[in-house]
């Protein structure tokens, strides 16, 4: 179903591993199940197909968020996880959720969670937008942004708790 088609009928609610009455879930909702089941402070999850994210996970370019102290602090470093993962490494997966909040699916999807589903539609919003300042300031520089060192983003953490 294409995203524009989606009606607020269509969206398929599964709590406690329960699927609404009449509705079919996702193949992904196995993957749900083990995120919530491995990390008891997730309360959200977001699996999307955004296109800026998307191109991020077709090309094998890495997702740099150390262009913007903020982008770091509400997603840390995004791993990608090969097509698939998401069907045949649930644990490997869901186990990253444990130190960072974001994923990227390669050929898929972005996953996204949250203690609140306000905070998970927050750290999705910081990731479209720092995919905009990284396009930006390719077009304006001619180069893509080198944002924070790897051994630089130590202070940061103090924020992230």
């Amino acid at each position: 179903m294409q995203r524009w088609d989606i009606e607020p009928g269509d969206i398929v609610q599964v709590k406690n591993g329960m699927v609404e009455a009449g509705k079919m879930a996702s193949r992904s909702v196995a993957l749900h199940h083990e995120i919530y089941r491995r990390n008891p402070k997730i309360n959200s999850i977001i699996l999307t197909q955004s296109p800026a994210l998307m191109g991020y996970c077709t090309t094998g370019v890495e997702f740099n968020v150390r262009t913007i102290p903020e982008s770091w602090i509400f997603l840390q470093d995004v791993p990608r996880f090969p097509f698939g993962s998401q069907y045949d490494n649930l644990e490997g997966v869901a186990e990253e959720f444990k130190t960072r909040p974001c994923v990227l699916l390669e050929n898929d999807s972005v996953i996204v969670t949250g203690d609140k589903l306000i905070n998970t539609f927050d750290r999705l919003e910081v990731a479209n937008a720092d995919i905009g300042q990284n396009a930006h300031q390719r077009r304006t520089g001619g180069r893509a942004p080198q944002g924070l060192p790897r051994g630089r983003v130590g202070f940061l953490k103090d924020f992230t708790g």
